[in-house]
């Protein structure tokens, strides 16, 4: 059997301060995350699946238990090397890929489970069901260097979805939106996305897989520790791996072994509510969903229940909707409140996803950055202006497509998809334009003055203003939508009601107290729903 010792073989791709790009061990990336810039590798997935081994690792190592000893670690300005030294020797075979007994992130016993090819465990490569037309390759001939393995385990806890009878999801169900708090350094973003608030729904002392002498059962656990929830067993897997000289087919790395085969069956399934600290939550009533990628819905909508909101900052008029933005950005901001880290320390958010049909198809993975204006994340009350202002885009834009489906002979009755393409298009340049005025949105709230009346003038005058995008962007884009459109009388006088209604929506969105009074729709109500619908 081969080795492979995860704390000194070159395979976890990192960025050193000038740039450079570098593989190294796990015990180096720890013991000079100071003069590391951040993770990086092709696939977010795996990029994210590596800060959350490390943050589960440095839980493990660290173990600050409170704000205080958080913001120490942070001053510190760097890990101690003897206490990385002293882990490490303790733990030293519980870091080979290939232990007989220990093997890291898989299961030893799986005698009686049959042989599959390793590529489904990679999203990218064509496995069983999920074909891919133009990718003409056999999945058996996938084979991956050992680092390239080891990268691939670190998925399986945040991103495995269901994958038919007795394969659960991962313990976040479908994969949500994590968002990772950056720092300056790699030392920085593992010590802010440490959670030290308390997690409500965490319990026990359940060490990190590695270290848990238990292997992982085939049942429904019903508590589980932070430790133990970042590195989730939803399956259980032991790597095969071939002797001989062969090259990566993710890499293109020469090796003298390669992995094409993987014993891989059910593992733990999820029997409880899981508050992850990296994810954001969409409250309706007694029901707690995870924010998760949509088709077609760009990232920066979502900047309020992904950065700004809690509970008690917002609660939306459609269907007493409310947010609570991830943990680790309450925390960040607590911590600058409580002074345990300089008041300068920006909210840049890195958000990693994979989109999916809620079950077992894959459609995308995503990685973007949120930087927001240093002030805005940390007043309450700047958040549900934000999340209004948004809600009031997605009425327009809800009206946009009322407007475009009325310009259409017979609004479309007789074909359900009439003028999808044209509205979907519209929509989309919609959103495309009113980002630029949304950011300079964000960056005025986070200008207010603290002073309660000019606050409050301050504010009028820039809901006014985006008002005032909205309306010009939604009726250049209803322009460009329609007046292509036939030229008979009919289709004209569609037009012009298209236009007509379109301006009524606005000022039932814009005025809805004048609205009222006219006898008008308020707000978009049920036609404007969030998120899905709104499209």
């Amino acid at each position: 059997m081969p080795s492979f010792d995860l704390r000194d073989e070159p395979w976890i791709p990192v960025l050193r301060l000038d740039g450079t790009a570098e593989l190294l061990g796990l015990r180096r990336v720890l013991d000079e995350a100071h003069r590391l810039r951040a993770m990086h590798d092709p696939f977010p997935t795996v990029e994210f699946g590596l800060y959350r081994l490390l943050v589960a690792l440095l839980l493990d190592i660290a173990a600050p238990d409170s704000l205080a000893a958080l913001g120490g670690l942070l001053r510190q300005g760097r890990l101690d090397p003897a206490a990385l030294d002293a882990y490490f020797t303790r733990w030293a075979d519980r870091f080979d890929l290939f232990h007989p007994r220990y093997p890291f992130l898989q299961t030893a016993a799986m005698a009686g489970d049959a042989a599959k090819p390793l590529a489904g465990l990679f999203a990218a490569i064509p496995s069983g069901t999920n074909a891919v037309h133009f990718h003409h390759a056999r999945e058996d001939d996938f084979g991956v260097c050992s680092a390239m393995a080891a990268r691939l385990l670190t998925t399986l806890a945040p991103f495995m979805t269901a994958g038919g009878a007795g394969l659960s999801p991962s313990i976040n169900g479908a994969p949500p939106w994590y968002v990772l708090v950056q720092g300056q350094t790699l030392f920085e973003t593992l010590c802010l996305n440490l959670p030290v608030l308390e997690i409500p729904t965490a319990a026990g002392t359940a060490p990190p897989a590695w270290r848990n002498p238990e292997p992982v059962e085939v049942r429904r656990y019903r508590q589980t520790s932070v430790p133990e929830a970042f590195t989730w067993r939803p399956r259980r897997l032991r790597l095969l791996p071939e002797a001989g000289p062969g090259a990566c087919a993710v890499t293109g790395a020469a090796g003298d072994v390669l992995i094409r085969q993987m014993q891989f069956a059910p593992g733990a399934a999820c029997d409880f509510t899981w508050f992850d600290p990296n994810v954001a939550y969409r409250v309706t009533g007694d029901k707690v969903t995870p924010l998760r990628p949509q088709e077609g819905r760009a990232l920066w909508r979502d900047t309020g229940p992904l950065a700004l909101l809690r509970q008690q900052d917002f609660t939306s008029a459609r269907g007493n909707i409310s947010f609570e933005r991830p943990l680790v950005v309450t925390q960040l901001e607590t911590l600058i409140s409580n002074r345990l880290v300089p008041k300068e320390t920006k909210c840049d958010l890195a958000v990693y996803g994979m989109r999916t049909d809620m079950k077992m198809k894959i459609f995308e993975w995503q990685h973007e950055t949120l930087h927001l204006p240093d002030a805005i994340a940390r007043r309450g009350a700047l958040g549900g202006a934000a999340q209004r202002a948004m809600e009031l885009a997605e009425g327009v834009a809800y009206a946009l497509k009322s407007a475009i489906k009325h310009a259409y002979p017979r609004e479309g009755k007789g074909n359900a998809a009439a003028f999808n393409t044209r509205i979907t298009e519209a929509q989309r340049d919609f959103w495309a334009r009113v980002r630029g005025p949304y950011e300079a949105l964000l960056h005025q709230l986070a200008t207010l003055p603290e002073a309660e009346d000019a606050y409050a003038a301050a504010l009028v005058a820039g809901t006014a203003a985006w008002q005032a995008a909205l309306g010009d962007t939604g009726r250049r884009v209803l322009g460009e939508a329609i007046d292509d459109l036939d030229s008979d009388s009919d289709a004209l006088k569609r037009v012009v009601e298209a236009r007509q209604q379109f301006r009524n929506a606005l000022f039932a969105l814009f005025h809805p107290e004048q609205a009222r009074g006219r006898g008008r729709k308020a707000s978009p109500g049920k036609e404007a729903p969030h998120h899905d619908d709104a499209e």
